[in-house]
């Protein structure tokens, strides 16, 4: 498996993998070396509009960290676009990268 499809963060490493909301909007997953749940990187906002290969990135609390790592793996985008969300602002990123995103491990 790629370098890119994993990051590494205080000293354990971690796969990306995908899913998707009960909306079918995609998730994107943060997976530990068993490929177990870890954290989740994205948030579902089913009031907001956003395009298939985009996603709705939770950068705030647990993700702090977490976001910036999954942003330089280079499969994805920061599109610049905000949303507003209670206290804080969710960042839409877009799938830069089709063929390293496909070859992300999907979780059910």
């Amino acid at each position: 498996m790629s370098n890119q499809l994993s990051i590494v963060l205080n000293s354990n490493k971690y796969l990306l993998g995908k899913g998707s909301y009960h909306n079918g909007r995609l998730a994107l997953l943060l997976l530990d070396g068993l490929g177990n749940l870890e954290s989740t990187v994205s948030v579902n906002l089913p009031g907001e509009i956003v395009a298939d290969d985009e996603v709705i990135i939770k950068n705030w609390s647990e993700n702090v960290e977490i976001a910036p790592l999954v942003l330089a793996t280079g499969i994805f985008e920061d599109t610049g676009r905000r949303i507003p969300t209670g206290f804080v602002e969710a960042e839409v990123w877009k799938v830069k990268d089709p063929l390293l995103f496909q070859q992300l491990p999907e979780l059910s």
